[in-house]
């Protein structure tokens, strides 16, 4: 019985002012205390009065009783008042708050705090919200940059080994791929640094990649994958098509190294190998990096070779 009378009490009291250590108890408590404060400062002052002017001791009792009773009577009708008040412009906003900010912790920083009545909340509200927007940014900006080469802004081995995992995933789904892989690299390039120096040898790297680029069609994508190597995924190129575009790739780079940089005496040319995927299970990822494999290995020939060649 008094476990029950207890428990609704309780209920009561959470009812009346709210859970314990919120925002609002804590309003309503901090209320109740400089309301009794303030009352008894008044109630001495008013006695203080009555006493200087000599009003008789149960004119003071009266007046002190019917005080109390209206204090009490405005104490309640205040604390309804608060408890509503608060509910609406405090309580449920942290809610709203609060929801909208456990979202966003779970790492969807696309999501923003929402706005509700423009006031002091508000503004601490679409402070957040900017320092979201400027999070979003640096953590896109860092998402694709950590997928790009810093000198060349082309893709990285990173990327690359994403784009596996992608049309890895595809293959496993049903989808029918058809994919072509192009790996090539400067000839002597050490031999250009060691020459001109590695500002020369980063600037050539860079007008490779912008020539190459310009070369290649919508759905093919060029990858920086270290040093002077490079590698083309081709989407879907035609079988008879392919020697034609390798060739074109390939004397637009040494045209355009040539007239870029007429100082350098030695010719730019480029070796490659060129695979298809025809005869490799791509649904199993492992199997593009022995493509890449069987590509490295016709670069290796091409170079033995004499350089300058791309091997099929």
């Amino acid at each position: 019985m008094i476990f029950t009378m207890s428990k609704v009490l309780r209920k009561q009291k959470d009812w009346l002012i709210g859970p314990h250590n919120t925002l609002r108890n804590k309003i309503i408590k901090d209320t109740f205390k400089y309301f009794i404060l303030y009352f008894f400062i008044f109630e001495f002052l008013l006695m203080g009065y009555y006493f200087v002017t000599n009003q008789p001791v149960d004119t003071v009792i009266s007046v002190l009783q019917s005080n109390i009773l209206a204090a009490l009577i405005t104490f309640i009708i205040i604390i309804l008042s608060f408890k509503k008040t608060l509910q609406r412009h405090i309580h449920d906003r942290f809610q709203i708050i609060q929801k909208d900010m456990k979202i966003i912790k779970k790492g969807n920083f696309s999501k923003r705090i929402k706005l509700e009545s423009y006031d002091e909340f508000d503004q601490m509200v679409y402070f957040t919200n900017s320092l979201l927007d400027e999070f979003e940014k640096k953590i896109e900006f860092e998402k694709k940059y950590s997928l790009m080469d810093p000198l060349t802004l082309t893709y990285n081995r990173r990327a690359l080994s994403l784009s596996f995992s992608k049309f890895s995933s595809r293959i496993k789904r049903g989808d029918k791929i058809s994919l072509s892989l192009f790996l090539f690299d400067i000839d002597h390039f050490k031999r250009l640094n060691d020459t001109y120096g590695h500002k020369m040898g980063d600037d050539v790297l860079k007008e490779l990649t912008k020539v190459t680029k310009q070369v290649l069609r919508k759905d093919d994508t060029l990858y920086r994958i270290g040093g002077e190597e490079f590698i083309v995924l081709f989407f879907k190129l035609p079988k008879q098509k392919e020697e034609e575009l390798i060739k074109r790739i390939q004397n637009e780079i040494g045209y355009q190294l040539r007239k870029k940089f007429p100082s350098l005496t030695s010719k730019l040319t480029i070796s490659g190998g060129f695979i298809r995927s025809a005869k490799y299970d791509l649904s199993n990822e492992e199997n593009f990096e022995v493509m890449i494999q069987d590509a490295d290995k016709l670069l290796y020939e091409a170079k033995n070779s004499g350089r300058n060649k791309i091997l099929f």
